[in-house]
């Protein structure tokens, strides 16, 4: 397999305050995966009508990855893992030092 065709994917232990939303996480004991959310949207009758939930800054949602997709919500200082591209990750680290540091 040439390394250049080759998708890679690392597993790093984070609190959720601090992976980016929409990231495909796990719990620390479990195998299934999740997409944290900062926001989820109820459908009513029509797709017009809905109503949006919005996570305060210290809580998050995950929702399953099912064919009957569960929310749950979470502490934002709960441990997951995050399933990142070595790319993705050090983008999210060259932006979050920067971030940081200006």
């Amino acid at each position: 397999m040439e390394f250049s065709k080759a998708i890679l994917f690392m597993k790093v232990l984070l609190s959720a305050r601090e992976i980016p939303f929409e990231a495909m996480v796990t719990k620390r004991t479990g195998e299934k995966k999740y997409i944290l959310k900062e926001t989820v949207r109820v459908y009513g009758d029509t797709k017009a009508r809905h109503l949006e939930i919005k996570t305060d800054p210290d809580t998050r949602f995950l929702m399953a990855q099912e064919m009957a997709p569960s929310i749950a919500a979470i502490s934002a200082d709960t441990e997951l893992i995050w399933e990142v591209s070595p790319n993705e990750l050090y983008a999210w680290i060259y932006e979050k030092y920067f971030a940081e540091h200006k």
